[in-house]
């Protein structure tokens, strides 16, 4: 009997953050979170055996975004203009506790699921 059914994404694949919002990701690959926790400094706290804070863990979520959304719909400037999902653009929009705990939850606990399957 199947627990769990993982929807598993081989192209770029559309999530909805809020109504309004979409942002286009990259689907997950193998090493995605252990690439992601080396580059926050999740990988190096843990090695440490330090305690993991919560300023970490936000980081990591804000890593993973910036390396796999790749386009965005309903995201504009002051004046409402779209712009571009760049590094800087995307921190500023995980900085909404909306679009950050959507992301969190619709990617990468998605994605941690599919690692502890052996399929990440």
């Amino acid at each position: 009997m199947t627990k769990v059914t993982l929807k598993l994404h081989v192209a770029p694949h559309d999530i909805e953050l809020m109504p309004g919002v979409t942002v286009t990701v990259e689907p997950f690959r193998r090493g995605l979170l252990r690439d992601v926790d080396e580059e926050c400094g999740l990988k190096a706290a843990r090695d440490a055996e330090e305690e993991i804070s919560e300023s970490l863990l936000e980081k990591r979520v804000v890593t993973l975004a910036q390396r796999v959304i790749v386009a965005w719909d309903g995201i504009g400037d002051a004046s409402g203009e779209p712009i571009e999902p760049t590094p800087e653009h995307i921190d500023s929009l995980m900085q909404d506790s909306r679009a950050f705990v959507a992301f969190q939850r619709k990617y990468l606990v998605a994605a941690m699921q599919v690692a502890e399957e052996g399929n990440g």
